[in-house]
């Protein structure tokens, strides 16, 4: 019986991706229509993620065919989703370290992004900044000097001219932080079916700046941390731009799609933290709780007090657990797994993972579903209180 569940279960998701994947976003927005036939010069097969430098830009994709459903029923991706990273961070962040890759670092909510658009059938292409140096930080300048934009411009037309980017699918942008504000600029530059901006506003010159040949400005959805408050009215202020863009119609109503999902903190548990890290065992997710209610890292329901980026916790584990006294347990910032489940659980201003699958149904189309958000903004206030 077991065995005949688990053959089930294999071909119900065989054939829910071979009906997803025929779907494609039709323009601007909510309706879907068939894909092309499939040409017979089709994408490459490539197994797990190909890393290049393309005209001085690194960049690192995968397929969703990489997975073996997709490589045994030659499905084509449904479309492709251009990831920009934040500040301090790397294309190399969204998949692990291997040997196609060795300086992938693998953070956990960089992983899931990429897992989760992956399972969508949709090809992942993360770029880098041109400043690898630095802050690595995005230009976010609305100008034809603008370098990083120059270099993901020919990423994307390199990278159709070799298949991994399909002509007549979807293209669709995602950032967070500096790559947020980074792709809120793009749509002057590409063609896209919308755009996933985190934890930063839209560019105000990119809004009030009319596209090239009458072009609309994409559907955009926003995913923002609560606690930063600045972020969140300018937000709103992204949101009243872009829904006061008339798209045409004959009563005037056709309005710019651009939605938002505020993200709330959320208490540090082992299981929070062995749940979303390959490399915090639960075991020592229960020491780095222990020590946290010790040091009043966080309160009695588990809510970090103090900002993490500022506060002492990463004195507080040295002294109490010796793995990572011992240098066996990464806490750096912007390299670790503990430092990013830290910041995403204070929830000031942090990559988060937990909506990509509402934030994918936006781009594709369907509207949001409050109540598949559980979180609430007075119970976190109110704990935050005690």
């Amino acid at each position: 019986m077991a065995k005949f569940l688990s053959v089930f279960t294999v071909l119900s998701t065989a054939l829910m991706l071979a009906q997803h994947a025929k779907l494609v976003v039709g323009k601007q927005h909510t309706h879907l229509h068939e894909a092309p036939p499939e040409e017979e010069d089709s994408m490459p097969v490539t197994e797990g993620p190909t890393f290049d430098t393309i005209h001085g830009t690194d960049v690192v994709w995968e397929f969703p065919n990489s997975s073996w459903l997709f490589a045994m029923a030659k499905f084509k991706p449904v479309g492709t989703l251009l990831v920009a990273h934040g500040c301090s961070h790397s294309a190399t962040d969204f998949w692990p370290a291997s040997s196609v890759c060795p300086q992938c670092l693998g953070l956990p909510e960089e992983m899931k992004i990429r897992e989760v658009a992956l399972r969508r059938g949709y090809t992942v292409v993360a770029v880098s900044s041109t400043d690898r140096d630095g802050s690595k930080c995005w230009n976010t300048e609305l100008s034809e000097r603008n370098y990083d934009v120059a270099g993901v411009v020919e990423v994307v037309k390199e990278l159709k001219k070799r298949k991994v980017i399909s002509h007549d699918a979807p293209l669709f942008a995602f950032g967070a932080s500096s790559g947020g504000a980074f792709v809120s600029l793009l749509p002057h530059y590409l063609k896209l079916e919308a755009i996933n901006i985190q934890i930063m506003p839209a560019i105000p010159a990119s809004l009030a700046t009319p596209l090239p040949d009458n072009n609309f400005f994409p559907p955009t959805l926003f995913v923002h941390m609560n606690r930063d408050r600045r972020t969140a009215d300018m937000v709103r202020t992204s949101i009243h731009q872009l829904k006061s863009m008339d798209l045409g119609g004959a009563d005037g109503r056709v309005k710019v799609r651009a939605a938002a999902i505020p993200v709330y903190p959320r208490a540090v548990t082992a299981d929070f933290l062995s749940s979303r890290s390959p490399v915090i065992s639960h075991d020592l997710a229960e020491k780095i709780v222990s020590a946290f209610k010790y040091a009043e890292i966080v309160n009695a329901d588990g809510l970090l007090i103090h900002d993490p980026r500022q506060s002492k916790w990463r004195s507080t584990l040295r002294s109490k657990i010796p793995e990572v006294h011992a240098g066996k347990v990464k806490i750096d910032a912007d390299t670790s797994d503990l430092s990013e489940l830290l910041n995403l659980a204070y929830a000031r201003h942090e990559i988060v993972s937990d909506f990509m699958e509402q934030s994918i149904d936006w781009m594709e189309g369907k509207e949001l579903d409050n109540n598949s958000f559980p979180q609430e903004e007075i119970s976190w206030q109110a704990q935050l209180a005690r």
